[in-house]
C-alpha cells in the first residue's frame, strides 16, 4: 500500500540562527544517483497521528528510539510552549503521541526557545537549551540539559557552565554527555565530555576530523561547507547513538566525514562519496556495513544570511524522493530505496522496518511503516 502523495505539512529545520528549508520536493525524484541499484518498499496501513491537526508543521529534525517512535518539534499543536508555540512530541507507531514540556522546569525562571539540540537514547530524551534562574532578585542565564523519561516526565536538569555555548548534544550509554561547540579563538570545533552533573571530564581530540578546520581546507566551491559559518556546520551536525559509541553526522554537507566516537576520541570515520551538488539531508539508520541516509540537492537562495566573516548562516535544499545506502567502509553509494510518493518523510529504521511520516486525504499527519520488497 502506498501512502498519499500529498503532504500538507511544511518541513523546516531550525537551530539557533540556522535555517534549512526543503523546497519543491516534487522535482527531486527524477534524479538518479551514480546509476545505483534501486529497491522498492511495501507500506503498511498508515495510522493517523493524534493531537496533530491539519495546520500543524514539523519544525525540527527527526530522532527515533529502538521501538520506532519518532521524536520531532511541531508547530500548531496543542500543549506546546505558550511563547514559541513549539511542542516536542514523540509519535508512536500506533499514532499515539507523548508531549515533552521542555520549556519549563522546576527551579528555573525560564527556558528559552527553540531548543539548541535534542538527543534520544538510553531510554531518555535529552534537550539542550538556555535556561535562567533567579537568586536574590538577580537572574542568571546558562546552558542546561533537561532529561525526560519515555513517558514525558522531567527526571533531571543538568546545569552547565555559563561561559559554555554548546550547539549540539550527544549522550553515551554511560550517561556522560558530549557537547559540540565552536572554539572561536582557535577556529575549530570543540568536543567536551562532561559527566551527568555537568562537570568537565576531558576534551575529545579530533585532529584532522574537525569539521570547521576541514571545511576551511576544502577547494573553493560555489556552495557547500567551505562557505558555511562554523556555527552552521556545528549546529547542523547530529549525534546518533551506536551501541556504546556515538556517530556525529555532518548534515547539510557532502564533503565531511561521518565520525564514530567513543569517550576518548575518534574510533572511525567515513567520508560519503556523494554526487556533485548533493548533501546529507537526514540520517535514517546505521547497519553493520552501510549507513542509510536521505540526500538533497543544494540550492541557491536569495534569502541567505551571513556572519561577520561573510560565511553563510543558512542553506536551502531540494530533497530526494529516495533513501540512499552508503558503504561504511568506502563511503560510496551502494543502492537507493524509492520512497514511493512525493511528500513521504523517512525518519528512521527500527525492528527491520522504516518509519515514515506522510498525510492523507484530509491533510492530517500519518505515521507508516515500510519494509523492503
Amino acid at each position: 500500500m502506498k501512502p498519499s502523495s500529498q503532504l500538507a505539512l511544511a518541513i523546516f529545520v531550525c537551530s539557533a540562527s540556522v535555517l534549512a528549508q526543503e523546497i519543491d520536493p516534487g522535482k527531486a525524484g527524477s534524479r538518479s544517483i551514480q546509476q545505483a541499484a534501486l529497491a522498492a518498499l511495501e507500506f503498511s496501513k498508515p495510522q493517523l497521528v493524534e493531537d496533530v491537526g491539519a495546520g500543524a508543521m514539523i519544525a525540527g529534525r527527526f530522532d527515533c528510539d529502538p521501538g520506532g517512535s519518532i521524536y520531532t518539534l511541531m508547530m500548531g499543536v496543542t500543549g506546546g510552549d505558550p511563547d514559541s508555540h513549539l511542542a516536542l512530541m514523540a509519535i508512536r507507531p500506533d499514532g499515539t503521541t507523548t508531549n515533552f514540556s521542555w520549556w519549563s522546569a522546576p527551579g528555573l525562571a525560564a527556558v528559552s526557545a527553540p531548543p539548541k539540540s535534542i538527543f534520544v537514547g538510553n531510554g531518555h530524551v535529552y534537550v539542550l537549551a538556555w535556561a535562567a534562574e533567579e537568586q536574590e532578585g538577580r537572574k542568571s542565564k546558562y546552558p542546561a540539559v533537561l532529561i525526560f523519561n519515555g513517558d514525558g516526565t522531567l527526571e533531571d536538569t543538568v546545569k552547565l557552565e555559563p561561559d559554555w555555548n554548546p550547539l549540539t548534544l550527544g549522550v553515551f550509554a554511560s550517561g556522560n554527555m558530549l557537547l559540540a561547540s565552536e572554539d572561536r579563538l582557535n577556529h575549530r570545533m570543540e568536543l567536551s565530555l562532561v559527566d551527568d552533573h555537568g562537570a568537565l571530564i576531558r576534551e575529545i581530540p579530533l585532529a584532522g576530523n574537525d569539521f570547521v578546520t576541514r571545511a576551511a581546507q576544502l577547494p573553493p566551491a560555489a556552495r557547500g561547507p567551505v562557505n558555511y559559518s562554523p556555527t552552521l556546520l556545528i549546529s547542523m551536525a547530529k549525534f546518533v547513538p551506536l551501541g556504546d559509541h556515538l556517530l556525529l553526522v555532518p548534515l547539510g554537507t557532502g564533503n565531511l566525514p561521518i565520525l564514530e566516537l567513543d569517550e576518548h576520541g575518534v574510533a572511525g570515520s567515513t567520508i560519503p562519496q556523494l554526487p556533485q551538488g548533493t548533501v546529507l539531508q537526514g540520517f535514517i539508520s546505521s547497519g553493520t556495513s552501510a549507513f542509510t541516509v536521505r540526500l538533497a540537492r543544494l540550492l541557491e537562495s536569495d534569502k541567505e544570511v551571513y556572519d561577520s566573516q561573510g560565511k553563510v548562516l543558512g542553506y536551502a535544499t531540494e530533497p530526494s524522493q529516495r533513501m540512499t545506502e552508503i558503504s561504511r567502509e568506502s563511503g560510496r553509494v551502494l543502492r537507493e530505496i524509492d520512497l514511493g510518493a512525493v511528500g513521504v518523510q523517512p525518519a528512521c529504521e527500527a525492528n527491520g522496518a522504516y518509519r515514515l511520516l506522510t498525510s492523507g486525504a484530509e491533510q492530517r499527519l500519518q505515521v507508516v511503516a515500510a519494509r523492503l520488497r
